[in-house]
């Protein structure tokens, strides 16, 4: 070779290299040079930045060096099985790995790496990018969006706790109209004294206190979990329970309840306590709204099937609601002595099946409260039973 051959060899090798140094110092993402050995030939600034090394500690060092356990001891076998068999295990693929500090300190970073080739010399570039801040921002999102949901539980939690009573009101009421019956019966003198009358009157004062119990062990589920004990349920036989039970308040003011169930009935996956709470519910507030009037009347239990939704209602015929009237929020009632919390929780359990509810006026005058819960998919027809 020449002189002059030789002087523009030197002056390109110069050039490279002052290229090479200028990207290492001002490349934004952390880059790192090594060779088929695993050597590490070059450091940028920002693999500085990032690992803590300064690049004189690391030349010449392995690459591993930069790696925790168990990915430190395995490289190296990850270079030699590509160079033998030219398969590529993580060349040309970013993927997410796990990077080492200086200090010890072990970090989420993503990792790219290229191969190019150098006057006959094979080497390889990883390109980093640290996911610590990212991972950490999605950590506090995570954590952040759980505190929410426990806050949103805790929230329910003080509406449900304070509305207890007014939840278990109607069982507990059952249960006292039941043992006064027996109780009456009992000291009723031959020939009214009816034992089969006695054992189903017991027998019903049971149930609803197993159902009063129910209503608070659900409570306790749904605050400590967030989720609801859901089983494969038709709506009638929900409405035909309800019915009975909002009955026998009814009787008690002159009314009566019917069932109207459309004939494409679907079943539905539901917590049905929680489901015959809210029929209830909105019975109660139907009867109440009706006990003005003596007018022989009744409330309509009813329930069809449209665009997916079984769609649930309970109708009076009762003065209906103000204009103005703000439903379902806690605290706000037309009533004297109410709590306003009754729609409140309708609101809160509907939601939690997925469904919706709202209020309809009815004319001449009445009302009827609707709510919607999503028809069961075809894959929970085997668990029915």
């Amino acid at each position: 070779m020449n002189f002059a051959a030789e002087r523009n060899t030197r002056k390109l090798l110069a050039s490279s290299e002052a290229q090479l140094r200028s990207i290492l110092a001002t490349s934004p993402s952390a880059m790192v040079v090594i060779d088929e050995w695993g050597v590490i030939c070059a450091f940028s600034a920002a693999a500085e930045t990032m690992f803590g090394f300064r690049a004189n500690e690391v030349l010449g060092r392995n690459v591993n060096v930069l790696m925790p356990q168990p990915n430190s001891t395995s490289h190296d076998g990850y270079i030699r099985n590509y160079l033998t068999s030219g398969e590529p295990q993580i060349i040309g693929i970013g993927r997410r790995v796990h990077g080492r500090r200086k200090d010890g300190a072990t970090f989420a970073l993503h990792l790219e790496i290229g191969e190019s080739n150098a006057g006959g010399r094979r080497l390889f570039t990883a390109f980093m990018h640290d996911l610590s801040a990212e991972e950490t921002s999605e950590a506090e999102l995570r954590q952040l969006q759980s505190e929410l949901m426990r806050q949103s539980r805790v929230g329910i939690l003080t509406t449900m706790a304070t509305a207890l009573a007014h939840e278990i009101n109607q069982p507990l009421a059952a249960i006292c109209n039941y043992l006064e019956a027996a109780q009456a019966m009992m000291e009723a003198s031959p020939p009214h004294y009816d034992s089969t009358s006695i054992r189903n009157a017991l027998r019903d004062a049971t149930k609803e206190a197993g159902r009063a119990g129910q209503i608070v062990s659900r409570l306790r589920r749904f605050i400590a979990r967030g989720d609801l004990q859901r089983s494969l349920t038709m709506p009638s036989d929900l409405l035909e329970q309800s019915c009975a039970l909002a009955s026998m308040e009814a009787k008690e003011r002159g009314l009566r309840c019917v069932v109207r169930v459309s004939p494409s009935e679907e079943p539905i996956l539901v917590d049905p306590v929680q489901i015959q709470q809210v029929l209830i519910n909105l019975a109660r507030n139907a009867i109440e709204a009706m006990s003005e009037s003596n007018a022989p009347q009744k409330i309509v239990f009813s329930v069809s099937v449209t665009d997916g939704f079984v769609r649930f209602g309970v109708q009076d015929s009762g003065p209906g609601l103000p204009p103005d009237h703000k439903l379902f929020i806690p605290f706000n009632s037309t009533k004297h002595d109410g709590m306003g919390l009754g729609l409140s929780i309708c609101k809160t359990i509907v939601e939690a099946h997925g469904g919706e509810i709202w209020h309809e006026p009815v004319e001449p005058h009445g009302s009827i409260f609707r709510f919607t819960i999503p028809v069961a998919r075809r894959d929970h027809d085997d668990d029915r039973h």
